[in-house]
């Protein structure tokens, strides 16, 4: 699951960032690193379990459950009542002498932990962002 966050007046930040120099520019990764940090906490705070990561790809960081924890998405939009059936057997095998031909799940109530984390946490997200940035251009 991929919560995207958009960045309002980003080309204007670009150019105030073009303007002052390879330093901000530099710092920039450092900056979104510091950013991601604070953010990956807040989602942590009511997260279903403690899987909760960050990664970093130049001045992109990517924030959520960690990718053996991808089931976390299942907590923050829910799912509907379903059947799980054996695509390639005849059974599914549930550990130990369990086996069936199928299993009626029911469905789980949405529960969201990242969004509400995002809409909560930008101004201190921004912050932490805006701290490293004015401490490379001092």
């Amino acid at each position: 699951m991929t919560i995207r966050i958009e960045v309002r007046n980003l080309d204007e930040v670009k150019r105030i960032l073009e303007q002052l120099g390879p330093r901000a520019k530099g710092a920039l990764p450092a900056a979104v690193e510091e950013g991601a940090k604070v953010l990956a906490a807040k989602i942590a705070a009511n997260a279903p379990g403690p899987h909760i990561a960050y990664e970093m790809n130049g001045a992109t960081a990517l924030v959520g459950p960690d990718k053996a924890h991808f089931y976390y998405a299942f907590f923050e939009t829910g799912t509907s009542a379903h059947r799980v059936e054996p695509r390639t057997a005849q059974a599914l095998h549930w550990g130990g002498d369990a086996f069936s031909a199928g299993h009626a799940v029911g469905g789980v109530a949405s529960t969201p932990f990242m969004r509400p984390a995002v809409d909560e946490g930008a101004d201190e997200v921004g912050a932490a962002v805006g701290r490293v940035l004015v401490e490379a251009l001092e």
